[in-house]
């Protein structure tokens, strides 16, 4: 639990400090100290949670499986989220109801609805006659083939990368009809001195490269690994697997466009890398007046996802025209899902199911609680994704109510307004359900706001492929064998939206006090970090 413990102690710094803080870099300037307990200046371990608790809590939430809000999972989450709010002190709690038709493909907890002739498939295909031994996963929102199956010719559309890292996607003039077959381009290639030192454009170092920070800790990065150079997944899988799964977003839009009858996306990652990769995908039909949230008109194109071993067959047969079978067999999937439906929020036929999510806001009070001298810390976390890690927010901030409920209110300066967000994975993410957006509903509670913090992604150990040494064609999939310091951990991330070096100092000093061995402060390209050199905004890991 080190590194909820070193957010708690910077979130203390900023509720200890005057709205100051949140001004201009003023390297000379210490925010004044108005009131508090030590215990917001310096962590006291009698406060936290234990890490038997947090083992008990991750050990719970594993069990739910995914936690899609409205979904089984996501119900149970938000529901003990909700519970243990109220424990630890949240009162005021305003609830949300967010009702949507949620994508159900009932795959989890049993693998054996990947692989062929298991008798309990629902992702399957077989390709010029023969039967491709595992699909690794499915297009989200792509709707649903007939429960016997898709057949069609096979066309293959090539993706190109420009040097920017821009991908097109170029299908020949008549897919109406066919199953389109595309696998991503690799990373752009290197060109020396192209973008000033470096050797790939900002928009490549931003979202594929280690780079510098305002402040870290670390030994060297992986493999010791060069910063601002695209990072293979045989040094870490994070950059490149994001890479990969961002880059289908061509392929998909080319074959909605050309109305396709369905897609099959060939990864460049190892099977045990690709198996079970879901992404936020919205296949909104062309003029559809919304691309994900209410009113969106889906475009059935069922799509299935292979890895490069099961789908190298795939891509050869395709470019030959060969036929195929697919089959995506989500909940509710009846023969009416036709291949060129087009349905307003997406058909109970296709997969989409009608559920009642929710999100919740709770409140700490601080010593000013309820009069116009209260200033609130803004603190909030997505509860809703596919995985353990991706949306485990919700403990953070759990830890953070449970800790600061311990300082008598009297001695807590400002209030802190938790925010346990459910429309992150709901289509089209937080933008397109705005009209459920805490701060549109209740416009006053913004007004007080001083300071933002957001959490998520909490405890991933890293993962690599192991193969060969450029990262192309390794079919391994495993945990990096290495020590927290040395990246064996996914690395901890913080960004700093206005490179304020009261808050850098902070951090830093957050990170010392908890051993926080390995971690990235980074304010994005505003100026150089500490060694000299570019330094991106943070992406989620």
């Amino acid at each position: 639990m080190r590194k909820i413990a070193s957010i708690t102690l910077a979130l203390g710094c900023m509720a200890l400090a005057g709205s100051a803080w949140a001004g201009p870099p003023q390297p000379s300037a210490l925010p004044q100290v108005i009131a508090g307990s030590p215990d917001l200046l310096h962590t006291n371990p009698q406060k936290m949670i234990t890490p038997q608790q947090a083992l008990a809590w991750a050990t719970m939430k594993a069990a739910l499986g995914p936690t899609y809000n409205g979904g089984a999972g996501g119900i149970q989450w938000v529901n003990f989220l909700l519970t243990n709010a109220q424990q630890f002190g949240g009162v005021d709690i305003f609830t949300q109801n967010l009702p949507y038709n949620l994508y159900t493909v009932n795959d989890w907890p049993n693998p054996q609805t990947h692989i062929y002739g298991s008798g309990v498939e629902v992702l399957k295909m077989i390709s010029n006659g023969t039967p491709v031994p595992v699909v690794a996963s499915y297009g989200m929102t792509s709707g649903a083939t007939p429960t016997t199956g898709l057949t069609a010719p096979m066309v293959f559309c090539p993706s190109t990368t420009s040097a920017s890292g821009s991908v097109t996607t170029t299908c020949p003039a008549n897919i109406a009809g066919k199953i389109v077959v595309c696998s991503p381009s690799p990373y752009p290639p290197a060109v020396p001195n192209s973008n000033g030192p470096y050797s790939y454009s900002s928009s490549v170092l931003q979202l594929y490269a280690y780079t510098d920070a305002e402040a870290r800790f670390e030994s060297d990065p992986p493999g010791n690994f060069p910063l601002w150079t695209a990072v293979p997944p045989t040094v870490q899988t994070s950059h490149y697997y994001r890479w990969q799964f961002s880059m289908q977003s061509s392929c998909q839009t080319a074959g909605l466009a050309g109305k396709a009858a369905g897609e099959v996306w060939v990864y460049d990652l190892s099977p045990g890398g690709a198996f079970g990769l879901l992404q936020r995908s919205v296949y909104s039909a062309a003029g559809s007046p919304a691309s994900g949230g209410p009113g969106t008109i889906y475009q059935n194109m069922p799509t299935l996802a292979l890895d490069r071993v099961n789908g190298a067959q795939v891509i050869t047969d395709a470019k030959a025209g060969a036929t195929a079978t697919i089959w995506l067999l989500p909940q509710g999937v009846t023969n009416n899902c036709s291949s060129t439906s087009t349905t307003v929020n997406g058909s109970p036929s296709c997969g989409f199911v009608p559920v009642q999510g929710k999100y919740f806001v709770a409140y700490l009070p601080g010593k000013y609680y309820g009069t116009p001298q209260d200033k609130y810390i803004n603190i909030a976390t997505h509860i809703d994704a596919q995985s353990l890690v991706e949306e485990n927010g919700g403990f953070g901030l759990l830890t953070m109510m449970n800790y600061f409920n311990q300082i008598p209110q009297s001695q807590r300066p400002k209030t802190l307004q938790f925010w346990f967000d459910g429309r992150h994975f709901m289509p089209g993410a937080e933008g397109q359900w705005s009209i459920y957006d805490y701060f549109n509903l209740n416009p006053s509670k913004k007004t007080p706001i001083v300071s933002y913090m957001s959490l998520e992604h909490m405890g991933g150990r890293a993962t690599q492929e192991t193969g060969t040494p450029d990262g192309f064609g390794a079919d391994t999939y495993s945990y990096i064998n290495a020590a927290p310091e040395d990246g064996g951990d996914i690395d901890s991330l913080v960004t700093l939206s206005n490179n304020n070096l009261w808050l850098i100092n902070a951090i830093n000093q957050a990170a010392k006090d908890n051993n926080w061995v390995r971690m990235f402060a980074a304010s994005g390209p505003v100026q150089p970090g500490m060694l000299g050199g570019y330094q991106k905004s943070v992406n989620s890991a």
